[in-house]
């Protein structure tokens, strides 16, 4: 064959090459357009929390995706899992996801530690939401703020509920799993391995994320010393046990519009969500709950008002954002003139 013509196939080659990868690409959100439109026959449900905007199609093919990777991971016998027991001095890295054993349930976490990580330093907890991924909400930028200011930050993974759905079993009647179990367990776990400070572990999360966070200060003070909860709200049955909580930091961003967790309190109780009040209620009750004896009004933005309730028991605080115009999504900076996770992270820094 002469020279010419190995030129000409080679060139060929490199014109066909991009095209087969497009091609290839094509298919794939074909097919996961296919499984989106297969999940939505099997589970009907999922179209009325599209249309009032609980969820929607890229969150469910992200769900999809995610279980499909989980599936994968199960069924290779060969791949090596990170064993932090094994080897105390190994620092995982950051999407690295972990093993924990609780129970008779496989778990898994993310944990970022920043290298600058000193001994007795802080622990944060950040909960994804309902339908959600560790892996999703380590984006917020929390590691960021934990490099900055020498802080860990666990993420972990919420189990599938009776619909196989990732969620936080904060009190509800979705699933019997023991979540307020396995990330006391979890927190304790990281504690001892990395000697994280057990006084200064604090819980935050994302709507369902934000129900769990409250559940945990209401039931394990001895493990998570303040919460707070990004446009979720207390659970109906965490609610009616409020008698024997007892006095916690607090915070919660609401959105005004939000019609997924009303801040109206108006959310159906089907499947143990809604039952506690509207949150105005809910604040006060922790106001009251912490006796706190100051009042700051904070005029954020035209959108954003918060409100800090200090002069507490043991210097607590209760800190409280509205948004108005905001649906069920998370407040920025750049529109709402709020950073979310810096605010977090400013009022778990006062404990």
């Amino acid at each position: 064959m002469k020279l010419w013509q190995y030129v000409f196939i080679l060139l060929g080659l490199v014109l066909t090459l991009p095209a087969l990868g497009q091609d290839s690409g094509d298919r794939a959100d074909q097919q996961w357009d296919q499984q989106y439109e297969q999940l939505l026959k099997t589970r009907p449900g999922l179209r009325n929390k599209i249309d009032s905007g609980e969820t929607t199609k890229d969150e469910l093919i992200a769900w999809l995706k995610w279980r499909s990777e989980r599936s994968g991971k199960q069924n290779d016998a060969g791949q090596a899992k990170p064993d932090d027991k094994s080897d105390p001095d190994r620092r995982p890295k950051s999407d690295e996801s972990i093993s924990f054993q609780h129970g008779d349930m496989q778990r898994s976490y993310l944990v970022h530690l920043p290298d600058n990580l000193q001994p007795n330093a802080p622990l944060v907890f950040l909960l994804h939401g309902y339908h959600g991924k560790a892996k999703n909400v380590t984006r917020m930028g929390m590691n960021t703020l934990a490099d900055k200011n020498g802080f860990a930050v666990c993420y972990p993974q919420g189990s599938d509920d009776w619909k196989g759905i990732p969620h936080w079993n904060a009190r509800l009647k979705i699933s019997q799993t023991d979540d307020i179990g396995f990330l006391a367990a979890l927190a304790k776990q990281l504690q001892q391995q990395y000697k994280l400070n057990p006084d200064k572990t604090f819980v935050c999360g994302v709507s369902n994320g934000g129900y769990m966070s409250y559940t945990l200060v209401a039931e394990r003070p001895d493990v998570f010393k303040a919460a707070a909860s990004l446009i979720g709200t207390m659970s109906g049955e965490t609610w009616k046990r409020r008698d024997s909580i007892k006095p916690m930091p607090v915070m919660q961003i609401s959105g005004l519009a939000d019609r997924v967790v009303p801040i109206d309190g108006t959310m159906k109780e089907d499947g143990g969500w809604g039952g506690a009040p509207h949150q105005d209620q809910i604040i006060d009750f922790w106001k009251q709950l912490n006796k706190t004896t100051t009042e700051k009004v904070i005029e954020v933005s035209d959108q954003t008002t918060g409100y800090r309730y200090g002069g507490g028991t043991d210097g607590n605080e209760v800190w409280y954002y509205t948004v108005k115009g905001l649906g069920h999504s998370v407040p920025g900076k750049r529109k709402h003139g709020i950073s979310s996770i810096e605010l977090v992270w400013e009022f778990f820094s006062r404990y």
